[in-house]
């Protein structure tokens, strides 16, 4: 009885070994997929157009310059004032230009009234700077996203569960948002979703991939270029942004392939973001990304006692 006591627990424990051992590397291979956009030739690419040449001047605007300008008119002579020298035996009155003594006083408090408004225009330029402030903590505080919200205003989310975003201006717009651990979104002071990662607005979701392992991680993957159009010559980028692989360890691997069956290991393409120069011959390629889950050794298990 004590053996066979001990053989079961031998098997639960390497059970619970081999369990461990499969969860330390889990490996997340997106489907194959293409560009999936339409890809025209360079030479159909319009070339910028080039500055009209200034117009030369009109020939009566040419002469207007060059007229001469019209003599200045001779200067009148002012008669000088006749000065009257005074009289002998009258005094000459000097002292009246002199102010009297409350003519001087009230010149002094006049002085002084007026040199007080001065300190009273500096301290009202303090308000000034607080209103700039303001104004400054004011454009910081708008936001380019507005989140679609209900009637009693809940959030709005789509089949993804992520929520809907409207983007104002030139800003990129979110693809990923802060979760908990069950997956659930991760709301900010005002209420609003926390953006993790981002891509332009002219971006195009190609391809979801979803974690068999943990239904709130996923892989969105996208492309994006220049312009309205592709052209042989352009510069592609594809980007894969990871939902629910925050506090985990992973590695990423960019592959393509010609054929669908022999896969080229991209050098470089160990990020989330891969950029190439769109060629002829890579036009048709297939594409795929890795993602390796790095997670923590198993620890051994324990011998059970006798």
């Amino acid at each position: 009885m004590k053996r066979l006591t001990m053989l079961i627990a031998m098997i639960v424990a390497m059970m619970m070994l081999l369990s461990c051992t499969a969860l330390a590397s889990t490996t997340v291979i997106s489907d194959v997929f293409s560009l999936g956009v339409v890809v025209r030739p360079a030479e159909e690419k319009a070339e910028p157009a080039t500055e009209a040449p200034e117009a030369a001047e009109a020939p009566e605007a040419a002469e207007a310059a060059e007229a001469p300008a019209a003599p200045e008119a001779p200067e009148a002579e002012v008669p000088a004032e006749e000065v009257t020298e005074p009289v002998e035996g009258e005094e000459v009155t000097e002292e009246t230009a002199e102010p009297a003594e409350g003519e001087e006083a009230a010149e002094e408090v006049t002085e002084e009234a007026t040199a007080e408004p001065a300190a009273t225009e500096e301290v009202t330029e303090a308000p000034a700077e607080t209103e700039e402030q303001t104004e400054v903590e004011e454009e910081a505080a708008v936001s380019p996203y507005t989140y679609e919200r209900d009637e009693e205003g809940n959030l709005i989310l789509d089949e993804n569960g992520d929520p809907i975003v409207t983007v104002t201006g030139e800003a990129d717009k979110p693809a990923a948002f802060l979760r908990d651990e069950n997956g659930n979104l991760v709301l900010d002071e005002n209420g609003n979703p926390i953006p993790t990662d981002y891509v332009p607005q002219n971006a195009t979701l190609i391809q979801q991939v979803k974690d068999e392992n943990n239904a709130n991680y996923r892989i969105d993957i996208y492309v994006y270029y220049e312009g309205d159009q592709l052209y042989v010559g352009d510069v592609v980028t594809l980007k894969a942004v990871q939902s629910g692989y925050d506090n985990v360890d992973y590695t990423l691997q960019w592959y393509n392939s010609a054929d669908g069956e022999i896969w080229n290991e991209l050098s470089g393409g160990t990020t989330d973001t891969y950029r190439f120069i769109l060629t002829n011959d890579n036009n048709n390629y297939q594409w795929r990304i890795v993602l390796d889950v790095i997670q923590p050794a198993a620890e051994e298990a324990e011998e059970p006692a006798e």
